[in-house]
This record gives structure tokens, sequence and C-alpha cells, in this order.
């Protein structure tokens, strides 16, 4: 069910990535948010964990926690768990 963190993102979801934090930053909001966001649009599983998270878009812990913070007060994101899993995972809100 749950993923390897350690997996190493392409080129082409590097860059995405990237771009969408430009974008976001460019709306007010720290890169980082964007860089999340952005990730969290295109990930599999539609799930992750902060350190996920960090592992893969090499983020500080206080980046991803005051980042995903901002999302999910803005309603973008919401936190999941999972039975028997003591982590939180966070994915888009739909």
């Amino acid at each position: 069910m749950l993923q390897d963190s350690r997996a190493v993102l392409d080129d082409q979801t590097v860059a995405f990535i990237e771009n969408f934090g430009l974008l976001i930053n460019d709306q007010g909001f720290p890169r980082s948010v964007g860089r999340l966001l952005g990730f969290l649009l295109i990930c599999k599983p539609d799930y992750q964990s902060a350190e996920d998270l960090q592992n893969k878009l090499k983020l500080s812990s206080g980046a991803v926690s005051s980042g995903t913070n901002i999302l999910k007060n803005i309603g973008l994101i919401k936190f999941v768990t999972f039975p028997g899993d003591r982590k939180f995972y966070y994915q888009l809100d739909s």
C-alpha cells in the first residue's frame, strides 16, 4: 500500500514542480508551497507523508510543515491516515 520514499524524480517531473513553485511564488506564496502543491497534483500514490515530501522535494521539515499548513488552511489539501499506520499523509482535497 505505501510506497518507497527514496524514489528519485525524473527531470521532466522536477521541471514541472519547479515551474509550479515559481508560478505560486508569483502569487505571493513561498516557492516551497508551490512545489508541494505541484508535486501533490501529479504524485503516485496521491498521498504523501511529510518524510516523502522532504525526501522527494529536498525540503526541510520546517518548509514541509509550514507549507502543508498553508495549503490545508486554504482548503487545497487534507490529512489522511491508514489503519495500523501512525503517520499522517497529505493529499489534494477534492
